[in-house]
């Protein structure tokens, strides 16, 4: 409960919203052009921009109350994935910033979208005692160690 307490305290002190009463999603994060996505061919670059967009969405809406996250990516071919990338991160930890200030989230989907273990860290802690959780989909994450996942998703559910 500890480590969970800190990480609280370490999201609320970095977040305006904490600062000064109020909260905006952070103006350098919204202003995503293709060209950040180096690496990525232009099908994936757009995904990953319509990814972000849908992120920044999510965490607008559970700042006011919402309690749904449904992060899928359906622009996708049918067996690609979204793979991980750093210009993502900000958007992971705005996201679980929002998570562990809701009130409850009652269903968390992240779908063709892949994510790191820093990012999964981020949300075991976060999830964590979040008993409203009725829908829990993880689906063709791309996750390369399987043991980790599964972990992972049991950590969150339990």
């Amino acid at each position: 409960i500890d480590s969970i307490l800190v990480f609280i305290q370490e999201l609320m002190t970095s977040q305006d919203w904490y600062k000064n009463g109020s909260w905006e999603y952070p103006i350098s994060l919204t202003n995503i052009g293709v060209k950040k996505w180096l690496g990525f061919d232009e099908d994936e670059a757009y995904c990953a921009s319509t990814t972000a967009q849908l992120m920044i969405g999510t965490t607008g809406s559970l700042r006011v109350g919402g309690s749904c996250v449904d992060i899928s990516q359906n622009q996708l071919a049918d067996e690609a994935i979204l793979p991980n990338h750093e210009v993502l991160l900000p958007h992971w930890k705005q996201l679980c910033s929002a998570i562990c200030l809701s009130n409850g989230i009652s269903e968390f989907s992240v779908s063709k979208v892949q994510f790191d273990v820093s990012v999964m860290q981020m949300i075991e802690r976060t999830m964590r005692n979040k008993d409203s959780l009725l829908k829990f989909l993880l689906q063709s994450n791309g996750f390369d160690d399987t043991e980790r996942a599964v972990g992972f998703a049991t950590n969150i559910i339990k």
